[in-house]
């Protein structure tokens, strides 16, 4: 029971940590969907970032942990640009 409710803790975070930017964005007259998009990149961009600097401080790997991170990143960033569209 506790494997299936995980995803959904997780994303009840995600959606509670990025609201505020999404609310923002819509305030200064940017679609909702194009905002919510935004909030999920700057998230994302936050999670590979803070990733990234665990990782090279804790291994020494840094521009082979860089350009993984950064190839993820892309595939997570087309992955919701085909979700949104």
């Amino acid at each position: 029971m506790t494997d299936a409710l995980a995803p959904f803790a997780a994303a009840l975070l995600l959606a509670y940590l990025l609201e505020p930017i999404a609310r923002r964005l819509t305030g200064l007259g940017l679609p909702r969907a194009f905002s919510s998009v935004v909030a999920i990149l700057v998230g994302l961009v936050a999670v590979v970032s803070m990733i990234v600097i665990a990782l090279v401080r804790t291994t020494g790997f840094g521009v082979g942990v860089i350009n993984i991170s950064i190839s993820i990143a892309v595939a997570v960033a087309m992955t919701v640009a085909v979700a949104v569209a």
